[in-house]
């Protein structure tokens, strides 16, 4: 299986996607413990995130993320069981280019050099697919939270998940879905 990968590829929407997740999977499975947390602390860091989620969506976030929410679905445990403790809060998230950048490589690329000189500490320097993804799994963490290995994302390869269980599509198209936000609010006793 020896294939050359085109420099036009390794640009790629698709290999950048890749290689976020496989840096976030290695993240995720290091800090994954499955210590057990309070729903109640759980619900909470579900909305903090759906939260962060919108900030990203409307450039009101921390930073100008070079990735918008396209789709977010709460699934899990969470929603799907009344238990007092639960392992992790799961997020079906899909992301998008800001529209600027979807069809021009030579833009994005700049996008992507210019964002990840200037907000990729030095330390990630040495590692040429944590460089490569920086912009999507700095979106990431920051939807997930600064510290919360409570957060779980999962992203396409996992759509079959959502499929058939409960579920609130919070956010579909880039788009807030505010019934379903609504619902999600009142299954935690929020509204």
């Amino acid at each position: 299986l020896n294939r050359c990968i085109s420099f036009d590829y390794l640009l790629s929407p698709a290999w950048i996607e890749f290689c976020a997740g496989l840096f976030l999977l290695e993240e995720c499975m290091a800090e994954s413990k499955k210590r057990e947390f309070s729903r109640a602390i759980a619900q909470k860091r579900c909305l903090e995130a759906i939260d962060r989620a919108i900030l990203i969506n409307e450039g009101k976030a921390e930073r100008p993320f070079l990735y918008t929410v396209n789709e977010l679905v709460v699934f899990g445990s969470l929603v799907s069981s009344e238990k007092s403790k639960v392992h992790d809060v799961d997020l079906f998230v899909t992301w998008k280019q800001k529209p600027n950048f979807q069809d021009d490589y030579k833009a994005a690329d700049k996008a992507w050099q210019d964002y990840t000189r200037k907000y990729a500490p030095d330390s990630l320097w040495n590692d040429w697919y944590k460089v490569q993804s920086f912009p999507q799994t700095d979106v990431q963490r920051y939807l997930r939270g600064r510290g919360s290995g409570l957060i779980s994302l999962h992203g396409e390869l996992d759509r079959f998940a959502i499929d058939g269980g409960e579920n609130y599509a919070v956010i579909l198209d880039g788009k807030v879905q505010e019934d379903a936000l609504d619902a999600l609010k009142r299954k935690f006793g929020v509204m």
